[in-house]
């Protein structure tokens, strides 16, 4: 599945092992799994290798204080929820 990178990923509310990206009244879910620890606090950095997400491409983390990068973070599977 590929999903459009114009939009940037966020953390879901309250859970750190989730992105989110919205698009009009869908909302696509990405689980990080157990491996990929991003605090939400962190600033978070897209590296899509091409104009959409998908599955493979590397999010990575930046302290938002202190500026060092964190875990790097492959993405799984996009899926889709209906608001």
């Amino acid at each position: 599945m590929l999903i459009q990178a114009g939009e940037g990923l966020r953390f879901s509310e309250g859970d750190s092992q989730t992105l989110l990206y919205g698009n009009g009244r869908t909302v696509w879910a990405n689980d990080l799994g157990p491996h990929c620890t991003i605090s939400p606090n962190d600033i978070l950095i897209n590296e899509p290798l091409a104009p959409y997400y998908c599955r493979g491409d590397l999010v990575r983390s930046l302290d938002h204080i202190s500026k060092i990068p964190g875990p790097a973070c492959v993405l799984g599977d996009f899926v889709p929820y209906r608001r």
